[in-house]
């Protein structure tokens, strides 16, 4: 468990939410994704991500996780996202899609 996160969710329904995004991001799929604040990025995930456990500065508990993507067309690009800043995901490849 890391011991604190910039942004962590609680309570069933949040932890459903982020459980579906991890489901939606397999390792190696080509994605684009759109946050709540309405940036865009595009890449490849370098491995799905994983719920993890935080607390808060105030002990409260939650759950979030850390996606990384690559863009091979622009290497050694890469960024982090907090699922819970996920809006959207658009699947690029051809062969994968959401569940």
């Amino acid at each position: 468990m890391n011991a604190s996160a910039n942004d962590q969710r609680g309570g069933s329904i949040d932890a459903a939410r982020i459980e579906n995004l991890v489901m939606q991001l397999p390792s190696q799929a080509r994605v684009r994704i759109t946050t709540h604040a309405g940036s865009v990025v595009s890449g490849t995930v370098t491995e799905r991500p994983t719920m993890q456990l935080f607390k808060d500065a105030s002990g409260a508990e939650g759950v979030n996780s850390v996606l990384r993507l690559d863009d091979p067309q622009a290497p050694p690009w890469t960024t982090y996202l907090w699922l819970s800043d996920i809006g959207a995901i658009e699947h690029l490849d051809t062969g994968t899609h959401a569940p």
